[in-house]
């Protein structure tokens, strides 16, 4: 259920969060754990290493080794946020 998902996500009771969000108080922010953080990072990276690899495609350069250098970083980095997410049964 989606209320008690919102409500777990920032450490309230479903009572409570219900109750904050009919009187429109202000809710807390939600919690990122230490390994959630990690991973943002980690996308963060590949968002990056993406952005890289278009700009050097769209600019006309071909640059094949910088291409697969790239390309070799985001799956590595891929595989890692792989394992780091099996590995945390999320």
């Amino acid at each position: 259920m989606k209320v008690s998902a919102d409500a777990e996500t920032i450490g309230l009771s479903i009572t409570e969060y219900i109750r904050r969000r009919i009187t429109e108080k202000s809710l807390p922010k939600k919690r990122v754990s230490p390994s959630d953080r990690k991973l943002f990072v980690e996308l963060s990276r590949v968002g990056n290493n993406l952005n890289q690899i278009a700009k050097v495609v769209n600019s006309g350069i071909r640059d094949p080794l910088s291409i697969h250098k790239q390309i070799e970083e985001v799956k590595t980095v891929l595989q890692y946020l792989k394992s780091n997410i099996t590995n945390n049964d999320r």
